[in-house]
């Protein structure tokens, strides 16, 4: 009964976190260019029943599964006509480049809703969060009288970077991805396909996410009737002593 009563409770907490992941999609179906996520699961360790060390097909027993990691889903979304002219949309692979305006720490995103920030020290291209937007050497984005009346990426010259293994990036909260070890260093492309006044909608699709809410929720029920279920034959083997 101890160990059923473990398995149940390793797959209520799976689903649970699965649950969290599930939940921040559908919290981010309006997101401009968000990414879905999905968890994945990995089975804990077997035990062998029978210990004979020649045995050639052993009975094994489970541990239970835990949330191994939550991929994410960069397949391409559709984009929205907004027709002003500091949006942009990147068709394809590629994140710009972003310089938290506080921490100075350079990160990535695919959200290309940008403005113009005027300063003391001159204009420059932001986010909406007022963090400075990189051109192709990384460097913030300065705006003159011209590029002020009509911002094109030819004047911009916005950078756009990708990843050899864009699945290694970290996401940090607000649409923002770090780069990592796994992701490997940022490389500057030549040619980036970009639409003005467009913006990349999120790739979050509802009926998906439903279906999985359903198969998750029947999953925890499952899981946490058999924790009952194990703590009721528990009590009366006990009941018996």
């Amino acid at each position: 009964m101890i160990s059923s009563f473990y398995n149940a409770r390793s797959g209520a907490i799976a689903n649970e976190e699965a649950m969290r992941v599930i939940s921040n999609n559908m919290a981010n179906v309006s997101t401009t260019a968000f990414k879905s996520e999905r968890m994945g699961f990995t089975d804990l360790l077997y035990t062998n029943l029978n210990r004979p060390e020649n045995e050639l097909d052993p009975v094994r027993t489970g541990n239970g599964v835990k949330s191994q990691q939550v991929a994410v889903n960069y397949e391409p979304a559709g984009l929205l006509n907004t027709g002003i002219e500091y949006d942009f949309a990147i068709l394809g692979r590629g994140f710009f480049a972003i310089r938290d305006a506080s921490t100075e720490e350079i990160y990535y995103t695919r959200d290309g809703s940008f403005r113009a920030m005027i300063t003391e020290e001159g204009n420059y291209l932001v986010t909406s969060k007022g963090d400075f937007v990189l051109d192709e050497a990384e460097e913030p984005i300065m705006l003159d009288e011209e590029t002020m009346k009509h911002p094109t990426n030819e004047e911009l010259h916005l950078g756009v970077f990708d990843f050899s293994n864009q699945y290694g990036l970290m996401k940090i909260g607000d649409n923002l991805y770090q780069a990592t070890d796994q992701s490997g260093l940022p490389d500057l492309m030549m040619n980036p396909s970009l639409k003005q006044g467009y913006l990349e909608n999120s790739n979050v699709d509802v009926a998906t996410e439903i279906s999985r809410v359903i198969v998750t929720q029947r999953a925890f029920q499952f899981n946490s009737r058999i924790i009952q279920l194990a703590d009721e034959l528990d009590q009366t083997i006990n009941n018996l002593r």
